[in-house]
């Protein structure tokens, strides 16, 4: 942030914040705010590195990539010290693009950074038969999910792992960029619980088809739960795949799953350094690098529950 009449100037005040949530400032004619880059200079000189290490050949990540999240196991200790991560989630769906570390209550691997993107940055849905970019982590315990209940995936770019949706039912959950939807009007909500327990033919009925007729479902920008805030994400439920709580690494025998770049994309092997990375239970407490991570940040939320994680 630098005062605007010495723009152009040798020298210029320049007051540095750090997880300053931009859609809830006072806008003014005498300060300018500039963002520093989403992905830092230690990161690009090592994006070749990295690129290896996700997807066993360099260059698929660069500066034009949107990954939608980052291994920080698969980096060294000089590169994530110099991340500039959010301590909370994201406040709105246009907030500039922000690396932020995950509130408890988001459901999403705790072993990853995740990127925030603006809702433009992004597809809703995804055609029949195309290999998608995914994530997983083992999920239990919780919301009534049985031995039964199928895997659901995040849609997330830079994963380094592809799903094949095959036939897939796009569920209709369109609302206005930035507008919280009410799902129980159309009954998505109710349908998605049933999913989440297992309950398929109830699921099939509310949403008027049969789902053995498919091999996943996406919601698109399901907006989960309120702990989410301005974040959210396509679920992509694949009907092939069971438990729930079961891991990538427990299904690489089946012919849905890929590791690799898109072009070449080839069966994953159980010493793939991103399915290692998938191999933690959702809801654990973090540790390792994106622990280090939180401690070079500063975040307060790196063991308990999200009380800290809003401030």
């Amino acid at each position: 942030m630098f005062n605007k009449e010495q723009r152009g100037a040798s020298t210029v005040a320049c007051l540095l914040r750090t997880n300053v949530a931009l859609e809830i400032c006072v806008h003014n004619e005498e300060w300018e705010t500039c963002l520093a880059p989403v992905l830092p200079d230690a990161l690009v000189r090592h994006l070749d590195e990295y690129s290896e290490q996700v997807y066993g050949v360099p260059g698929v990540l660069n500066l034009d990539s949107r990954p939608r999240i980052l291994w920080p196991g698969l980096l060294p200790d000089s590169v994530l010290a110099a991340l500039p991560i959010r301590c909370t989630r994201p406040y709105s769906v246009d907030a500039p693009p922000a690396l932020y570390i995950n509130p408890w209550e988001n459901f999403l691997t705790r072993d990853a950074i995740w990127v925030h993107r603006p809702i433009a940055d992004w597809p809703t849905t995804y055609a029949d038969n195309s290999w998608v970019e995914v994530v997983h982590c083992g999920y239990s315990g919780h919301e009534g999910l049985t031995d039964e209940s199928k895997m659901w995936f995040f849609a997330v770019a830079g994963s380094g792992v592809h799903l094949n949706i095959g036939r897939s039912l796009r569920v209709d959950v369109s609302w206005p960029a930035g507008d919280w939807p009410d799902f129980h009007e159309d009954g998505v909500d109710d349908a998605h619980k049933a999913m989440v327990q297992s309950r398929l033919d109830e699921a099939g009925e509310i949403l008027g088809v049969n789902l053995a007729e498919y091999d996943s479902v996406q919601f698109p920008r399901w907006g989960g739960p309120a702990s989410w805030g301005g974040e959210y994400f396509t679920e992509i439920v694949s009907l092939r795949l069971q438990p729930e709580a079961s891991y990538i690494y427990q299904h690489l025998d089946s012919d849905i799953l890929r590791c690799g770049p898109a072009d070449a994309l080839r069966p994953c092997r159980a010493d793939d350094p991103v399915v290692l990375q998938m191999g933690s239970e959702c809801s654990a407490p973090i540790g390792g690098a994106v622990e280090r991570v939180a401690r070079h940040s500063e975040c307060r939320c790196i063991r308990e529950h999200a009380e800290d994680c809003d401030d």
